[in-house]
C-alpha cells in the first residue's frame, strides 16, 4: 500500500500539488529531503518532482530507495500527448503511470544556477522572436515568454484529476 506522497520542488508548485495530492487522497506528504527521516526503504510511494531540461528532479534518487508507484512531472510546458512520451523516454519511466502537471513560473523564487539558465533560456526567446516578422510569431512563443517575465500559476485541482482517479481506481482494487 502506499505509504506517502513525496516530492521535490524547485519555486513551490511541485510542493502545491504534492499538498493537493496528499489531501484528496489522504495519505502523508514529505519531501524527499525529509522522506529518509518518516518512511522506509523499499516503500511504495507517488512521487511527484519538477522538471529541468527535461529530466524529472529527485526521480532516480526515490527510485533507488523506494517503490515508486506513479510518477507526477510539474513543468510549465501545456499538457501534449508527445511531451509525456519523452519524458517517459528521457526518465527511464516504462512501467507506472506518468501524470504531467502544468506548474507555473516564479522568477523571484529562482536561484543560483537554475536563475542563470531561466534568463538565458527567456533571452533566448525573446531574441528568437525578435528575429521573425511579426505574422511568424507563434501565440505559444508570446505566451511562454510573458509567462516567463511576468510570472504564472497554473496549478489546480483540475490538472491533479487523473492521477487522484488513478489513485482511487488503484484503492479500490486493493479493497476487492
Amino acid at each position: 500500500m502506499i505509504k506517502a506522497v513525496v516530492y521535490k520542488s524547485n519555486t513551490g508548485f511541485t510542493e502545491k500539488y504534492a499538498m493537493m495530492l496528499s489531501e484528496e487522497i489522504s495519505i502523508p506528504v514529505v519531501s524527499i529531503d525529509k522522506a529518509k527521516i518518516i518512511l522506509q526503504s523499499n516503500d511504495e510511494i507517488i512521487y511527484l518532482g519538477w522538471i529541468f531540461a527535461g529530466m524529472i528532479q529527485g526521480y532516480k534518487k526515490a527510485c533507488k530507495k523506494y517503490q515508486v508507484k506513479a510518477v507526477c512531472a510539474v513543468g510549465m510546458s501545456e499538457d501534449t500527448k508527445k511531451y509525456v512520451e519523452d519524458l517517459h523516454k528521457v526518465n527511464g519511466i516504462k512501467e507506472k503511470p506518468l501524470f504531467y502537471l502544468q506548474g507555473g513560473v516564479d522568477k523571484a523564487k529562482q536561484k543560483g544556477f537554475y536563475k542563470f539558465v531561466f534568463n538565458m533560456v527567456t533571452n533566448m526567446l525573446l531574441k528568437n522572436m525578435n528575429k521573425k516578422n511579426e505574422e511568424e510569431i507563434e501565440d505559444d512563443e508570446i505566451k511562454a515568454v510573458y509567462n516567463m517575465q511576468h510570472g504564472c500559476d497554473f496549478v489546480s485541482l483540475e490538472n491533479l484529476k487523473p492521477a487522484i482517479d488513478w489513485y482511487n481506481n488503484l484503492k479500490l482494487k486493493a479493497d476487492l
